[in-house]
């Protein structure tokens, strides 16, 4: 259950990110959903040994989220590397214009 509210909290913060027109409540909305999202995808992968399925095609082939030592390594690699990047993009993205739409698909990849 942790795992699905991991991805599915960048997933609704993006929604925001897309209509939200004030800069400054953009970068804390963004921050707020990625950091969020992180600690629970590290928190999932950390408390959680069970997985589930999400659902299956034909009789072999599933989607299935679970988590072991080594996807617990990515997740933090992952996660440190993508909180470091939304830093790095708050200064990049105000000269560009349209940073709604960029933090917005920013969260959704992120998801």
């Amino acid at each position: 259950m942790l795992m699905m509210l991991a991805i599915l909290l960048p997933a609704v913060g993006a929604v925001f990110a897309f209509r939200e027109k004030d800069l400054k409540r953009l970068h804390r909305l963004t921050a707020a959903f990625l950091f969020g999202s992180a600690a629970l995808s590290v928190l999932a992968a950390a408390v959680s040994r069970e997985s589930f399925t999400l659902f299956r095609l034909g009789g072999s082939l599933a989607l299935r989220f679970g988590a072991d030592g080594l996807s617990l390594f990515f997740i933090v690699l992952v996660s440190v590397i993508w909180c470091l990047v939304q830093f790095h993009a708050f200064g990049y993205m105000v000269h560009e214009g349209k940073e709604g739409q960029f933090f917005g698909f920013f969260l959704l990849t992120y998801a």
